[in-house]
């Protein structure tokens, strides 16, 4: 009878262990399977934040200024989080299909006057992009930002303009005044006739008689535009240039510089006006992250739309 009991004793105690362990494995389930969800749920809140942020711009018609308040978020994310610790998140690549050289030069200022009509701030590919061509993805953040140079290019003209035009000697170039002589460059890059040759224009190393009274009129209303620009020149950057006896500007190499930052800012403003498209976005399948995004310039046949 004793022995009995006590095997009784024993099999309650068992019973009572298996159903303690049973509870615990099912509270265990439990818990991990709850903290599993909040995870997945966290995921999934945290990719949808993220492409929202950039499905934004996955649109039929998007300004260029738009465009490029998208490729500083790129670059950002590219530079900063794609390789935060722990994320595995992967670079976000973009390519903006510029077409063609003739829509690029639609970008760009037309001028005859030499060493300017080929001085673009888009590459010679005309497509704008980050994408590897090898397709292996970078190690590193500085192989990832040396992938983003073409954007970096574009979206950080302004302040390189800015850099070099104060080595150039021109002191607080801002944006306002860089606007100004964008809005200003037809002014600033003379189509004037020649007077030995109307049908070819004159360039600034060309100048006019030495004698005031030997000058046409075609030869003093070249001297007056050139001095209207100077005044120009002035009221804006406060930078005073000189003509010379012959009409021609003393200071050529500071007038050069005034006119290149003219010209790649101008390129700046066109393409602030340009409208864009998305014409495909890709996902990461393992994250559902945007992965890449393809944009191309919209034009009506042969011609950028702006705005």
């Amino acid at each position: 009878m004793e022995n009995a009991s006590k095997a009784l004793l024993i099999g309650a105690a068992i019973l009572f262990t298996v159903m303690i362990l049973s509870l615990l494995m099912i509270g265990y389930q439990q818990i991990s399977s709850y903290f599993t969800e909040k995870h997945e749920v966290e995921m999934i809140e945290q990719t949808t934040k993220f492409n929202s942020q950039f499905e934004n711009y996955n649109q039929k018609s998007i300004r260029g200024s738009d465009m490029i308040s998208f490729m500083n978020k790129v670059i950002d994310y590219n530079e900063r989080l794609s390789y935060m610790v722990g994320t595995n998140y992967k670079r976000l690549e973009i390519t903006i299909d510029l077409i063609s050289s003739n829509i690029v030069n639609q970008l760009k200022y037309t001028t005859t006057e030499t060493g300017f009509s080929n001085l673009s701030i888009f590459p010679t590919s005309n497509k704008i992009t980050n994408v590897t061509s090898s397709g292996t993805p970078p190690t590193d953040i500085d192989k990832s930002r040396n992938l983003d140079k073409q954007l970096i290019s574009i979206t950080g003209t302004i302040n390189e303009l800015k850099d070099e035009t104060q080595n150039g000697g021109i002191q607080n170039v801002t944006d306002t005044k860089l606007q100004s002589l964008a809005s200003n460059i037809s002014n600033i890059f003379l189509s004037l006739p020649n007077p030995n040759n109307q049908n070819y224009p004159l360039q600034e190393t060309d100048g006019v008689k030495t004698d005031v009274n030997d000058r046409t009129s075609l030869e003093e209303n070249i001297v007056t535009a050139r001095q209207k620009r100077n005044d120009l020149i002035k009221n804006i950057l406060g930078v005073e240039l000189t003509l010379n006896n012959k009409g021609i500007v003393n200071e050529r190499d500071k007038l050069n510089n005034i006119k290149e930052m003219t010209f790649k800012y101008y390129q700046i403003t066109q393409f602030k006006r340009a409208y864009f498209e998305c014409v495909s976005t890709e996902y990461d399948k393992e994250t559902g992250r945007i992965l890449k995004m393809n944009f191309k310039v919209k034009t009506d046949g042969n011609t950028i739309i702006f705005n």
